[in-house]
């Protein structure tokens, strides 16, 4: 993967935050979950990159910022260009075209009120 500038940030509705290796600039994006009503449900997403010239890593991080726990959550989001996912942690991971999803992995699939992945 290889790109020159820092992707944005972007929020959206409900705010949320995941922790894994990613790639570039954010188009559109969202996060899904499967069981906490969704009037309590709020989330943020961190995001910060490690550019090296030739490619970066990124870091994304997803706060549970409401008062009900997440469970079985889902995160989309878009790439501007044409960069390419490589590899991703702490999620199962999957790009078609622009559009990664990462989706828990089980273990890290309920997200408690004030917790991050």
């Amino acid at each position: 993967m290889s790109r020159t500038t820092p992707p944005p940030r972007r929020r959206r509705g409900a705010l949320f935050s995941a922790g894994v290796l990613a790639a570039t600039a954010l188009g559109a994006g969202g996060l899904t979950q499967g069981t906490a009503a969704a009037a309590d449900f709020a989330c943020e997403v961190g995001y910060s990159t490690n550019d090296w010239g030739s490619g970066f890593t990124a870091d994304l991080t997803i706060t549970n910022t409401g008062s009900t726990a997440a469970s079985g959550w889902t995160l989309t989001y878009a790439y501007a260009g044409n960069q390419r996912l490589s590899q991703g942690w702490d999620g199962v991971w999957s790009q078609s075209g622009q559009t990664v999803t990462v989706e828990d992995t089980g273990w890290n699939g309920t997200i408690a009120p004030g917790a991050s992945v």
